[in-house]
């Protein structure tokens, strides 16, 4: 299994979770994305379009991911359109701290966008400006 599958580097990358995240793998998970972000940069785009199975420890790994990214100043976008994985950020109460969108098309957008307000609603953390392209 490859968690840290980064189909886009430089500014961002985009890392493609597995379709079940729990105790035996959360780890490999955490590490694969605070790889991601070490060597892609702060803009983490969380492809999750095929999981169909996180338990707590999934979802910490995601927490902690997004913690890196946002001490860099960065972001973290968790691309999630299936209702189950929707239901699980309510449930957990992480729906208003994980940025979710439906497509990857959508996060990349986002974190390509030179404006500070990000596309996807909300604004970016304090830090270095981005200038325009």
């Amino acid at each position: 299994m490859s968690v840290h599958d980064a189909l886009a580097a430089g500014e961002f990358s985009v890392v493609r979770l597995p379709e079940e995240i729990d105790l035996a793998n959360s780890s490999e998970v955490q590490a694969g994305l605070l790889a991601a972000i070490a060597e892609g940069g702060s803009q983490l785009v969380v492809d999750a379009r095929d999981v169909r199975f996180m338990d707590s420890s999934g979802l910490n790994a995601l927490v902690r991911a997004r913690e890196r990214t946002l001490a860099m100043h960065g972001s973290f976008h968790l691309v999630a359109a299936s209702p189950r994985i929707q239901r699980l950020l309510e449930i957990s109460g992480l729906d208003g701290h994980l940025r979710r969108v439906d497509t990857v098309e959508e996060a990349v957008a986002c974190v390509t966008s030179a404006s500070e307000l990000h596309r996807c609603g909300g604004q970016r953390p304090p830090g270095p400006q981005r200038s325009p392209t």
